[in-house]
């Protein structure tokens, strides 16, 4: 169960684990499993020494467009942002891709979104704090949500050497990426030097606004009639 966390006016990129059918995909153990098939005693892995590792992110798509949240009241209400991935890829090398929200109803306002590792990102661009949000005697909430891919390539070699090994594979060796396509991984060979993954994750909109303000009841007197103002409180 994914838990709302407030955070001031900054992106969050968060690393916690999403609940899904998919899971996170780790390149490194993906050449690691690769090279134990070929030798044991795994001595190391490199994805730099050959034709460094190229990681290309593409365009968000999202499935069925993705509506804005109905009946905003601007300056009253705030906006957050979520993007909760749950196929995501952990690479020895950082890849982002730029988004872009409406702000306020008003502005588009473009993101960078760094999602290599990244099972959860938020936006709180107006500074709601936690206890604001999660109080529902105060606020009041807009939600619409959808479904996004995002379509990463992976090009360049990787290097491993082992221990002892196994039939005529060499003690070291540097080979294509595209060597790690795997089905269960879900990493699909692209051409024959590359290799193709899907992010896929929901996007969520939320509007937040503050309660109409309710009139001040009148002040309590006691029984002759004095204000109980300065009556002491029992705890």
């Amino acid at each position: 169960m994914i838990k709302h966390a407030i955070t001031v006016g900054i992106l969050l990129f968060l690393t916690v684990r999403v609940e899904g059918i998919c899971g996170k995909v780790n390149l490194t153990e993906e050449a690691v499993n690769y090279a134990s098939q070929r030798g044991s005693g795994v001595k190391y892995v490199s994805f730099g020494d050959s034709e460094p590792l190229k990681v290309t992110a593409g365009k968000m798509e999202f499935k069925d467009g993705c509506p804005r949240p109905e009946q905003p009241e601007y300056p009253r209400c705030r906006d957050l942002y979520w993007w909760y991935m749950n196929c995501s890829l952990l690479t020895p090398v950082n890849f982002s891709i730029k988004v872009t929200v409406r702000l306020t109803n008003t502005t588009n306002q473009t993101l960078e979104l760094h999602l290599n590792n990244a099972t959860s990102v938020q936006w709180n661009p107006d500074n709601i704090k936690n206890e604001t949000y999660t109080n529902t005697g105060l606020t009041e909430s807009h939600s619409e949500s959808c479904n996004f891919t995002v379509q990463v390539t992976l090009q360049g070699n990787f290097s491993y050497e082992v221990q002892s090994h196994r039939g005529d594979y060499p003690l070291k060796d540097t080979v294509s990426v595209a060597n790690l396509h795997s089905r269960a991984s879900r990493l699909s060979r692209l051409g024959l030097y590359g290799l193709e993954y899907t992010i896929k994750g929901h996007y969520k909109h939320e509007v937040v606004c503050l309660k109409e303000k309710q009139e001040k009841k009148p002040r309590r007197s006691t029984s002759n009639g004095r204000s109980s103002k300065n009556k002491k409180k029992l705890s």
